[in-house]
C-alpha cells in the first residue's frame, strides 16, 4: 500500500501482508505496524495536524500488486480496511463492549477503547485515530467504526448519562442501581451491620 500526501510517497505492503494468522503469538505493536492502520499511522505520525486540515482527501492510496488510480475508491477501501482491522481480534486497541462479550442488552455491536492499551506505547496509535477522524470529517468520508455514545459524546462536548453506560455494560449498570437501592440491598441480605463499606 502506498499513501501519498502532498506528493510524498511511502512504499507499503499489499493487503495480504496485513493479516497475520497467529496474531496472538506476536508482539501487538508488530501486529499493528504490519496492518493497513499501522501503515497509515507510520505516514500520518510524521505529519503535523496543520498539514491535515485541508478539505478533501489528505492522501492517496495504492495497493501494491493491484492496478488502479486512486480517484476516491481506493481511499475509501483503505479506510474501510483499517476500520475492519481496528475492530478485529488482531489489533488490541479496541474491544467489544461488555454487553457484546456477555450477550446481554440491545447494544451488541459496539467497540470501546481497550483500557490495557492506555500506556505511552499505544497512545500514538490513538492519536492517529483522532487524526483520521478529522480527515474523515473534512473529506466527508465517515469511518465505519462502531463506537458507542460513551466514546463519541465527550468528543463533541455532550454530557454522559446513565443510558450511555447501560448501552455498553448493562450488568454494571444494574449492579450500580442495586447498590443505590436500599430495598434491593435488603432483599439480598445487605444491611448496615454486615456491609459497612456500602452503607457508611
Amino acid at each position: 500500500m502506498q499513501l501519498e500526501q502532498q506528493h510524498q510517497h511511502a512504499n507499503r505492503p499489499s493487503r495480504s501482508d496485513c493479516r497475520p494468522e497467529k496474531a496472538s503469538e506476536l508482539d501487538p505493536v508488530d501486529v499493528i505496524d504490519s496492518s493497513v492502520f499501522g501503515q497509515m499511522h507510520n505516514v500520518l505520525r510524521r505529519k503535523s495536524p496543520e498539514m491535515l486540515r485541508s478539505n478533501g482527501h489528505q492522501f492517496s492510496v495504492h495497493f501494491r500488486g493491484e492496478s488502479g488510480i486512486d480517484a476516491g475508491g481506493l481511499y475509501r477501501d483503505a479506510l474501510a480496511e483499517m476500520c475492519t482491522e481496528l475492530q478485529s481480534p488482531h489489533i488490541p486497541l479496541f474491544l467489544p463492549c461488555p454487553n457484546a462479550r456477555h450477550g446481554v442488552g440491545i447494544t451488541l455491536d459496539k467497540f470501546i477503547p481497550n483500557a490495557s492499551c492506555s500506556t505511552p506505547v499505544f497512545s500514538p496509535y490513538f492519536e492517529t485515530i483522532g487524526k483520521l477522524m478529522g480527515c474523515a470529517i473534512r473529506a466527508n468520508e465517515p469511518l465505519s467504526l462502531d463506537l458507542p455514545s460513551m466514546v463519541w459524546k465527550p468528543l463533541v462536548g455532550q454530557r454522559l448519562d446513565e443510558s450511555d453506560l447501560e448501552a455498553v455494560d448493562e450488568i454494571c449498570t444494574n449492579a450500580l442501581k442495586a447498590i443505590l437501592d436500599d430495598k434491593e440491598l435488603a432483599k439480598k441480605g445487605v444491611t448496615p451491620e454486615n456491609f459497612t463499606d456500602i452503607t457508611d
